[in-house]
């Protein structure tokens, strides 16, 4: 299970060797055949359950997009219109070209701050536009 903060657990014991936790982030992906969440290595694969999403922004770059760095140790850069607030205030947006949500962690969150414009709305400020960030229960 991965929860919504994106710490692993298996049979209710947390996975917490780093090295395991990096492997488990890299092999996320979607069954082809029935679109359930999957972790593989190439070889096996088994079912997982997100409760929240199988993806978390863990770093953002500002300077460049901005670009956001992923659990699954990828990089790519920030759709910012995809940004929104979720119940418990937390930031997510699309990712994987619009196929996946991420949820931000606490520091990707922070990183965000400069971008963000008071208002009602609060808005994103990226490369001389806004962008509204908008409730959503999920991205």
């Amino acid at each position: 299970m991965l929860d919504v903060h994106g710490r692993w657990s298996h049979e209710g014991e947390a996975v917490e060797h780093p090295g395991l936790v990096a492997a488990f982030f890299s092999w996320v992906a979607v069954h082809p055949d029935d679109g359930r969440w999957i972790l593989t290595n190439g070889y096996d694969w088994c079912y997982f359950t997100p409760l929240a999403t199988a993806y978390f922004v863990v770093g953002v770059d500002r300077a460049n997009g901005p670009t956001i760095k992923l659990s699954d140790g990828t990089e790519e850069v920030l759709d910012p219109s995809t940004v929104r607030i979720d119940e418990d205030g937390t930031l997510r947006c699309l990712v994987k070209q619009g196929r996946a949500g991420a949820r931000f962690s606490r520091l990707a969150q922070l990183a965000m701050e400069p971008l963000l414009v008071d208002g009602d709305p609060v808005t994103l400020a990226v490369a001389g536009r806004s962008y509204p960030i908008v409730a959503s229960g999920a991205a």
